[in-house]
């Protein structure tokens, strides 16, 4: 018995030492990760840029409203899809979309028909989303009076 004892023993001495100093494996890891950020400019800050550019008279009473969006982040943009609605009801009035990509401080136009003999107000509502490598961007703005050109 005192044989069994002893190797009883020893192994318990080996299991508290295995538990007290564990089991001996690599348990520091480290990485090195680089990061990189970049604006349009120097004195810009980054964000998806929007103006309306024209707005003139089409055919059979409607006018033609042209916005561009200017990319302002210093990613090129994957496209931008565009919502168009008109009046406090939100008529749906186009879904155009800039497909191809729009480089760092590039910009798009989009033309947008506007049937002004409808009623339901002028004021136009753009909402546009846009992506790119680690960009996410959307924007609202309102364009007054389209109809002001048909006159």
């Amino acid at each position: 018995m005192n044989r069994t004892r002893s190797v009883g023993l020893t192994l318990a001495l080996f299991a508290a030492a295995g538990l007290a100093f564990g089991s001996l494996s690599a348990v520091d890891v480290t990485s090195d990760r680089g990061v990189d950020v970049g604006v349009a400019g120097a004195n810009e800050d980054p964000y998806l840029g929007f103006e309306a550019v024209n707005r003139s008279a089409g055919g059979d009473g409607d006018a033609v409203v042209t916005v561009a969006y200017e990319n302002r982040f210093g990613v090129p943009l994957d496209g931008i899809e565009i919502r168009v609605t008109r009046g406090a009801g939100e008529e749906p009035i186009a879904t155009p979309e800039i497909g191809g990509p729009i480089s760092a401080g590039g910009s798009a136009t989009v033309d947008v028909t506007v049937d002004c003999g409808k009623s339901g107000g002028d004021a136009l509502t753009f909402r546009a989303d846009a992506a790119g490598p680690g960009v996410r961007a959307s924007t609202t703005h309102t364009v007054e009076d389209a109809c002001d050109a048909v006159g």
